[in-house]
């Protein structure tokens, strides 16, 4: 986690202190009033666009895109909650052992890499959005419990410390985005825009964490397991916002474990990205 929050501050720092254009040409034009007529391809990282033509390559910091083309809103930093839709535990005996503490359960995505394909020959309002990112999930449990895989099936395993500070699972994915994205109304500046799409997820590690106090301080046991996670997410998402700020809604089309190898649990995920 510290290394996402040293990785939050250098994008920041990009994003707020990178004003200027650069342009790398590969060949000069021979003529500067001749028309470039070659495609162009936009590439989008956090507060950064490189486009990249047969003969030139520009990097453009900040605000200053190109407003002629279609810009998606999907890079940047995100912070949510999670939580757990349509749970049933009727293969347990112990009920709602993985409740959730839904305001401290956290979620925090960093959309690295965009790339947009706009689709109107006359506006730019309208388009594709696609990229890649990381997204880092805690699901902070409410109960004294945590989770452990026992001969290859998920049980509540019951904690019973003097004190309990917190027992949560994390999740971390690189995430991939397509959404279909409108924007209105035409004026470039001071649109909103909605989009609606799919994310798929690709899970990189999963760990329980547990901090509690025995005798004289606070201790901590973590335990990394696959904990029959499926290692693929799938997930719908709506985003709605105007200019540099919108809300978002993960809900997740399959359940969090393997079939009949957990709890059956919907994930979902609302936040907002700034």
């Amino acid at each position: 986690m510290r290394n996402i929050l040293i990785l939050i501050c250098l994008i920041v720092s990009t994003t707020l202190c990178a004003q200027q254009e650069t342009s790398m040409d590969k060949s000069k034009k021979s003529n500067s009033g001749t028309k470039n007529n070659t495609d162009t391809t936009k590439i989008h990282a956090v507060g950064v666009e490189v486009r990249i033509s047969d003969n030139n390559v520009k990097v453009c910091y900040g605000n200053k895109y190109d407003q002629n083309n279609f810009h998606g809103n999907w890079s940047g930093l995100e912070l949510g909650l999670n939580g757990f839709a349509n749970e049933d535990y009727s293969n347990y005996e112990i009920k709602d052992f993985m409740d959730l503490r839904t305001i401290k359960s956290a979620a925090v995505r960093l959309n690295l890499i965009q790339y947009d394909l706009g689709i109107q020959k006359h506006k730019n309002n309208m388009g594709f959005v696609t990229g890649l990112g990381l997204e880092s999930k805690n699901f902070r449990f409410e109960n004294d419990y945590t989770i452990e895989n026992i001969d290859g099936v998920i049980q509540p395993k019951p904690l019973t410390y003097r004190k309990l500070k917190k027992s949560k699972l994390h999740i971390l994915y690189v995430t991939a985005p397509l959404l279909f994205e409108v924007q209105f109304p035409d004026a470039h500046n001071r649109r909103i825009h909605v989009s609606a799409g799919v994310e798929g997820g690709f899970r990189l590690s999963s760990r329980t964490k547990i901090k509690y106090k025995e005798n004289s301080g606070w201790e901590k046991a973590k335990n990394r397991d696959n904990f029959n996670l499926k290692d693929f997410k799938f997930d719908a998402q709506f985003r709605i916002g105007y200019q540099g700020i919108h809300l978002f809604f993960n809900y997740s089309l399959i359940d969090l474990f393997e079939k009949n190898k957990g709890p059956e649990l919907t994930p979902f995920i609302i936040g907002i990205h700034i």
